[in-house]
């Protein structure tokens, strides 16, 4: 037996009347929440199996003796942060996404640009630039910026890092 989803009630256009968050979501709030637990249980499980045994405990406070001895903490904490910062990115997205209600796993919101009365065909298909859609296209680009530009920005932390490691940071 097949069971098929509710159907999501559109405007003329195609949108959601209703967003995909439930009613009365605070974005901030649980973007920052989720980030803080998934982080928690990252370490927790990295701490753990890192000092379950004796001998994981000594090849742990090996790599950690030779980090510290090239003043290498500060390279860590920079990369962890550098990933944190991906928080008020996602945050600003979230909240342009529930307030344009376009849900998952439509990524932008489109408009057909350069209609014509008098000629029947249609121009391009653009992303919608303006009100809550074209704020929401804006902060999913901006995302997208920033996962292209990341991959490049660590590379050349480290590299910084291992030669001035407190100046990179």
């Amino acid at each position: 037996m097949t069971e098929s989803k509710p159907s999501i009630e559109r405007d003329a256009k195609g949108i959601p009347l209703k967003s995909h968050y439930p009613e009365g979501t605070n974005v901030t709030l649980l973007y920052s929440v989720m980030t803080i637990i998934i982080t928690a249980i990252g370490t927790a499980i990295a701490y753990f199996s890192s000092y379950f045994t004796k001998s994981n405990i000594e090849k742990a406070n090996s790599r950690i003796a030779v980090i510290s001895q090239y003043d290498l903490g500060w390279l860590y904490l920079g990369i962890f942060l550098v990933g944190k910062l991906t928080l008020p990115i996602q945050i600003s997205l979230g909240s342009a996404r529930k307030a344009s209600k376009a849900g998952l796993p439509d990524q932008h919101v489109y408009k057909v640009m350069g209609t014509s009365e008098v000629n029947s065909k249609l121009g391009y298909v653009l992303m919608e630039n303006e009100g809550v859609h074209g704020a929401f296209n804006r902060a999913q680009r901006a995302l997208q910026n920033y996962h292209e530009n990341f991959p490049g920005v660590v590379v050349q932390y480290i590299a910084a890092s291992f030669v001035s490691p407190r100046n990179a940071f």
